[in-house]
């Protein structure tokens, strides 16, 4: 996964954090209609991977409420 810009400058996602949204779109590939739930501890960045997954979701098309 490629870094990405956000507000504070260029993103470099750590390694668990590309694990764990890997992971959330190998599932979306296998249910599609699923509703899965992402649990990641204190100070893992979650902000920073529901960007990702934002960024990457609305880039093909698709619509995100947070």
């Amino acid at each position: 996964m490629a870094p990405f810009v956000s507000s504070r400058g260029l993103v470099k996602l750590r390694d668990y954090q590309v694990l764990a949204i890997k992971a959330l779109w190998d599932w979306f590939q296998r249910n599609p209609q699923g509703a899965p739930l992402l649990v990641l501890p204190t100070g893992a960045g979650k902000s920073v991977v529901i960007a990702d997954i934002a960024r990457r979701a609305t880039k093909n098309g698709r619509r995100v409420l947070i």
